[in-house]
Order: structure tokens, then C-alpha cells, then sequence
């Protein structure tokens, strides 16, 4: 078990030293959402990058927190930089996460987009 815990801590020290050499990436994405249904509705909007596609591991690049509102449309805005992707991985994969509750039931619904996969070095 002991060999295990030092292995882990080597690890992360070296994975940190790697991410803490990289130049920020920044990342931007604006849009607007609307709901048509003529009542308040609240949304939480987030950007993050799929790290093995376990959502407990991805980073979040920005969010925009959860907004309420009783207009019909509401434009949102994220800016947020990443210091490179991992080991082994040279791509970002940047999504856009929105959770809503403009339902009839007023029932949260979350869906994402992947915008764009991108590299995280320049040939």
C-alpha cells in the first residue's frame, strides 16, 4: 500500500511541474439562451475540458453560475484559460454545458455541445 501512496505523489508532483511550464490557452464563447415558455426559468452555463470522459476529472475553464430571469431571452459570456491538457493528450476538448429549467414542468434538463477539439500545440 505504501509503495502505491509514494508512486501517486510522484506523479501528481510530476504532472504539476509539467502543467505549471505551459503558456495559458484562453478560451471564449458567448451566445444567447432563450425560453419561450413566459415564466421565470433559471440556467447554469459551464465550460470545461473532458479529461476521460469522467465528469469528477474535467476541468472547468469558466462558468457563468446559475442566472434567473423572466425575459425570454438572456446572453451569456465565458472567458477562462487552461495551462495544457495532461500527459499523453495534446488536444483540448473544450464543451459547453448548459442545465436549464425552461420545462413545463419545471424540471432541470442539461445539455452539452463540443465545439471544437483543439490542439494544444501549434505545428
Amino acid at each position: 500500500m505504501r509503495p502505491m501512496l509514494v508512486l501517486s505523489l510522484l506523479i501528481g508532483v510530476a504532472s504539476s511541474r509539467f502543467f505549471m511550464d505551459r503558456a495559458p490557452t484562453s478560451f471564449f464563447a458567448n451566445g444567447t439562451l432563450s425560453c419561450q415558455l413566459k415564466k421565470p426559468w433559471c440556467f447554469n452555463v459551464q465550460m470545461y475540458e473532458d479529461d476521460f470522459s469522467f465528469e469528477f476529472a474535467n476541468d472547468v475553464v469558466a462558468s457563468y453560475g446559475t442566472r434567473c430571469t423572466r425575459f425570454e431571452n438572456h446572453q451569456y459570456e465565458l472567458t477562462g484559460n487552461q495551462f495544457g491538457d495532461g500527459l499523453w493528450n495534446d488536444d483540448y476538448e473544450i464543451n459547453i454545458s448548459i442545465t436549464h429549467n425552461c420545462t413545463i414542468s419545471g424540471k432541470k434538463r442539461r445539455f452539452r455541445r463540443v465545439p471544437q477539439i483543439v490542439a494544444v500545440e501549434t505545428p
